[in-house]
């Protein structure tokens, strides 16, 4: 079986290309089947799945248009597409009737997500675009796919998708990312890594948590590590946080190799703590699947869609500052090879491949 994944973007995050990444290393390692991955965006490609859109289609829509063109031009090398959904497309109206192999991809509840993203009447524009175009794609695609379950159960319920149905989530090589030294600092260390902090993963409600319960947390010598990128607006609430005697450390936007070591001081990392703002009420970050990888615990206010709830080292709490002490306090005593290899089997890419394969399988037949 020939599948592709095709991904079209204006920017390459570094989040999605993290993914393509271990998608496209698990891939070498199976050889039942021939799957490739395939970024196009505007930036000048650096891995080998990623492709350059041509000058004159960067933009939003013409980008959009490519990315048809481009379908149409390989459908016929493939046995299934899998599609990573672009919302309020209007070129799926035209064209999608003709990719008769396409999977659709969801990483969001679109209709939701797109007022969130853009905060005014172009985002309430697009989601009103989108009942439309996600209603056309609904009838032309043989499976859908989500990164969650109620994701793909909100796409069922509100497209009344009749096609097949299954989730995706995002998966990690664990071979690829080394695991920590066991280099640990006194005091409490968290950490807490976005490529940039997005309202939904909840740092404003960290900073809120952390300044309503300044005792505990100076009786506890809890050091916050944030990697990744800060707003202004942030970067304020941070220092006027610092003020107060907190231990809350900045260091920006970071390479593997130079934030690893600042992991290795920390007993344990946040996920995101905000989903419910994108209308979720579970995830699959790649975060968490890294953090575990390194050995390091995990404490999120969700569930994880492939993590089972009864899982040591991904606990599901509040934002209860209590609860996130006691639990870090447990952490220091296990070991990051134990944490890395009881969670290995939930987070490893290639499984998820395999599995999503048998799948493609029974949706041909």
């Amino acid at each position: 079986m020939k599948i592709l994944h095709l991904t079209v973007v204006g920017s390459l995050a570094v989040s999605i290309k993290k993914q393509l990444l271990y998608e496209s290393q698990a891939s070498d390692k199976i050889s039942a089947f021939d799957w490739s991955c395939i970024a196009l965006h505007y930036g000048n490609p650096d891995l080998k799945f990623e492709r350059q859109i041509p000058i004159y289609f960067r933009s939003l829509f013409l980008r959009n248009l490519y990315a048809w063109i481009y379908l149409l031009r390989v459908k016929k090398n493939y046995d299934v597409i899998l599609f990573r959904y672009i919302p309020f497309d209007p070129f799926v109206v035209i064209f999608g009737w003709f990719i008769h192999n396409r999977v659709s991809i969801h990483h969001s509840k679109e209709i939701e997500e797109l007022p969130f993203v853009r905060n005014n009447w172009t985002g309430t524009a697009a989601s009103m675009i989108e009942r439309f175009t996600g209603w056309v794609s609904a009838k032309q695609i043989i499976g859908a796919l989500g990164v969650t379950n109620d994701i793909i159960q909100y796409e069922a319920k509100t497209y009344n998708l009749e096609c097949p149905l299954s989730i995706y989530p995002n998966g990690i090589s664990v071979d690829k990312i080394a695991i920590l030294e066991d280099r640990r600092e006194s005091g409490l260390n968290i950490a807490f890594v976005c490529s940039s902090f997005s309202p939904w993963h909840g740092l404003e409600r960290l900073v809120k948590l952390l300044s309503l319960n300044q005792t505990l947390v100076l009786e506890n010598e809890i050091k916050i590590h944030l990697i990744g990128s800060l707003t202004p607006t942030q970067n304020e609430l941070i220092e006027q946080l610092n003020k107060s005697q907190f231990s809350v450390c900045t260091y920006g936007l970071m390479k593997y190799e130079d934030y690893s070591v600042i992991l290795s001081m920390c007993d344990m990392g946040f996920d995101a703590l905000a989903i419910d703002l994108k209308g979720l009420t579970e995830a699959a970050t790649l975060k968490a699947r890294e953090y575990l990888a390194f050995g390091l615990p995990v404490y999120s206010t969700y569930k994880d869609v492939a993590i089972p709830t009864e899982h040591p080292y991904y606990k599901i709490g509040g934002l209860d500052m209590i609860e996130i002490i006691q639990f870090t306090i447990q952490m220091k005593k296990i070991s990051r090879s134990e944490i890395r290899e009881s969670s290995t089997k939930y987070i490893e890419k290639e499984k998820m491949m395999i599995n999503l394969e048998e799948w493609l399988k029974n949706l041909q037949n």
